[in-house]
């Protein structure tokens, strides 16, 4: 059966995939206490360089 979806292009890999396996996005699916825990590691990533920005801003200050 042909794709008759207008945004689908030839360089769409699932236009010429007959069995349509669609597993884009299954990764997203994380739980709340993992997804809790990469934000803080996150929040704690940019809270750190900001520190660091501010250290060599106040180095080159003196």
């Amino acid at each position: 059966m042909p794709n008759k979806d207008p945004k689908a292009t030839e360089d769409d890999p699932q236009l010429n995939d007959p069995d349509g396996d669609d597993t884009e996005g299954h990764s997203l699916m994380i739980d709340p206490t993992t997804a809790r825990q990469h934000a803080r590691v996150k929040e704690q990533d940019v809270d750190r360089a900001a520190r660091d920005r501010q250290r060599q801003r106040d180095a080159r200050g003196r």
